[in-house]
């Protein structure tokens, strides 16, 4: 302790649990919490630092913080349901973004349908790097069901078309046993 010769004790600094999902934006004693009151360009920093998967979890907080995640420029979308992306670009849409600098996905199952939903929401916005990993869905039951498949040229593939992506700087995808399908062009 100070007055006993050694140094005071650091204080520490206060947060609101008006931050948590389902607590009251009031603190006791009515002061109302400073976090929510922050401006946007703060909150995008924060959120930023989170991950996506917290800051959509952290739209419940306020009004405010339901909006602002749609402004990240950055999405990562990692061992998620394979809807999700599409939802959340849904909202990015919804919310008039036009712009995703970087876009990463890496769903924990395949989906051609909800793979061509996403990246057809995904076209329009993306202006940087989309990242797609399925391999994390081959399991060894996806393996042998594939082989014997193959085997028997039965086709079980499941496969996606991919949009036109006009601003997109780079397009990295690990496919799995998801199939890309060509659009057909037609010649003259």
């Amino acid at each position: 302790m100070e007055g006993q010769g050694g140094p005071a004790p650091k204080k520490r600094a206060a947060f609101s649990l008006a931050a948590v999902p389902g607590v009251a934006s009031t603190v006791p004693g009515g002061t109302v919490d400073r976090l929510i009151r922050l401006p946007d360009r703060v909150l995008l920093c924060i959120l930023l630092k989170v991950g996506t998967k917290q800051a959509v979890k952290m739209g419940g907080v306020s009004r405010q913080w339901r909006r602002v995640w749609t402004q990240l420029p950055v999405l990562e979308f990692d061992d998620v349901d394979s809807s999700v992306p599409a939802r959340a670009l849904a909202a990015y849409q919804a919310h008039g973004v036009d712009d995703v600098h970087s876009l990463t996905v890496s769903p924990n199952q395949v989906d051609g349908k909800q793979t061509t939903a996403w990246l057809s929401l995904a076209a329009p916005l993306l202006s940087g790097r989309l990242r797609s990993d399925n391999r994390r869905t081959v399991t060894r039951e996806t393996l042998q069901m594939f082989l014997a498949a193959e085997a028997g040229h039965v086709g079980i593939r499941d496969a996606f078309e991919l949009p036109r992506f006009k601003k997109a700087t780079e397009i990295l995808m690990d496919l799995g046993f998801l199939g890309l399908r060509a659009p057909l062009v037609a010649c003259q």
